[in-house]
């Protein structure tokens, strides 16, 4: 159409609140208010029932409504969906799909509105994580408007985190880039280092849960001493020899005024930024590099993916050749590999570690002991790695026989490698 406007939305959800930016036709990011406070962002995930209408409320009309017999306030539908649960109103239940789909259709519709927007070419949604029930539920929920899967992204906040960043100036992440991230649920480090002379760029995150050290309780104004100290502390900590050019800071717990003095010492040779819709500008950014290109120019490594490729050198068709068994980026929990080799006049397995960030490699010797090693290339080893976490690989040898001639000794043989 001649005069179709269209967008592509970042939506960052959480069961409490729900923020919107925009990709408007011109390639221009924006966050998105939908209140009549124009300096409000963050809707309220929720719906309001009624039990002879359709018309359901969402967002701040739905929060402002005093709930009785006539009416219903529908919360908590990201834990809902994560969990594929229903809920039961007036009478009649709902799976978490149809309250998402009734949410989304609300929300959407008065983006539309707001903007002047005729469609929606493409969506990312961000959340603290994903589940394969929240996933799915996301899907049809937006399925059930017309909005495709494959026009349908979903990021987690530190993903988000690491698609904001790579889209700001260069200056900014010449060095590592930090975040704290204070909500009521936890406060979280991220630490984002940089390979900027590989192709593709690639970008590592390191999480550290801080909630032990700092919770939402110490706001109180008998605890503000105690959270300073803590937090100055913390800080200090984890900043302790890091070089970092840029630090973040976003959740609810910023919001007043009681960090400005740290954050102001922070600012000591550093870039320094508080806000809160990092998020939510995180996934308009990665709806940009999605959709209209980009994407494959970063290679994003999250908390719970690889950080390393492991291969083992061996003898292949005619040469000697690394075999990789797991590879960069991976899933910790799909990572891994089972092989059989055979063994050749030694009793050690040679692994070559690659690290994404170094140019270099490191050579991890795992020695077969008290393997009965036969001449003849009879030893016949069943060879298992699993991924605990992306930074810790457990190798399993097992001894396999070689057919009737040589049983096996049922002989097993483990070692952690810290990757």
């Amino acid at each position: 159409m001649e005069n179709e406007k269209a967008v592509l939305v970042g939506i960052d959800l959480t069961d409490e609140f729900t923020q919107l930016s925009y990709v408007n036709e011109h390639g221009e990011l924006y966050s998105a208010c939908l209140s009549k406070d124009p300096g409000k962002y963050r809707i309220p995930t929720m719906l309001c029932a009624f039990p002879d209408s359709s018309d359901w409320l969402f967002g701040e009309d739905a929060a402002a409504l005093t709930p009785g017999p006539a009416s219903m306030k529908v919360t908590g539908l990201v834990t809902l969906a994560s969990n594929n649960g229903s809920m039961d109103i007036f009478g009649q239940n709902y799976a978490a799909d149809m309250l998402l789909e009734r949410f989304f259709r609300r929300l959407l519709a008065a983006l539309k509105a707001r903007i002047g927007a005729t469609k929606i070419r493409g969506v990312v949604i961000t959340a603290p994580q994903f589940n394969e029930k929240l996933k799915r539920n996301l899907i049809s929920a937006l399925e059930l408007l017309g909005i495709r899967s494959d026009s349908l992204r979903m990021v987690t906040h530190l993903e988000s985190f690491m698609y904001y960043a790579v889209s700001q100036n260069k200056d900014i992440w010449i060095n590592d880039v930090g975040l704290f991230d204070f909500e009521k649920d936890g406060f979280l480090f991220y630490r984002l280092s940089f390979g900027r002379r590989s192709e593709p760029i690639t970008v590592v995150a390191e999480k550290t849960d801080l909630t032990s050290k700092i919770n939402y309780a110490m706001l109180a104004p008998e605890e503000a001493d105690r959270l300073m100290y803590a937090f100055e502390n913390t800080a200090s900590m984890m900043l302790h020899k890091q070089i970092i050019s840029a630090l973040y800071f976003t959740g609810a717990g910023f919001e007043s005024a009681w960090a400005d003095g740290i954050l102001k010492n922070l600012c000591n040779g550093r870039r320094v930024f508080r806000g809160q819709n990092l998020y939510v500008k995180g996934a308009g950014y990665a709806a940009q590099l999605m959709f209209d290109g980009g994407a494959d120019g970063y290679l994003l490594v999250g908390d719970s993916v690889l950080k390393s490729s492991i291969a083992i050198r061996a003898f292949s068709d005619g040469a000697y050749r690394e075999m990789e068994l797991a590879s960069i980026g991976q899933p910790c929990s799909e990572a891994g590999r089972e092989i059989e080799v055979i063994m050749d006049k030694t009793n050690e397995l040679d692994f070559i570690i690659h690290n994404v960030l170094k140019k270099d490699f490191v050579c991890a010797i795992v020695t077969l002991e008290t393997l009965n090693l036969r001449g003849d290339r009879t030893n016949r080893m069943n060879i298992r790695l699993r991924f605990p976490n992306r930074d810790t690989c457990v190798i399993t040898v097992r001894d396999m026989g070689f057919g009737d001639i040589y049983p096996t000794n049922h002989k097993i043989w483990e070692q952690v490698l810290k990757i």
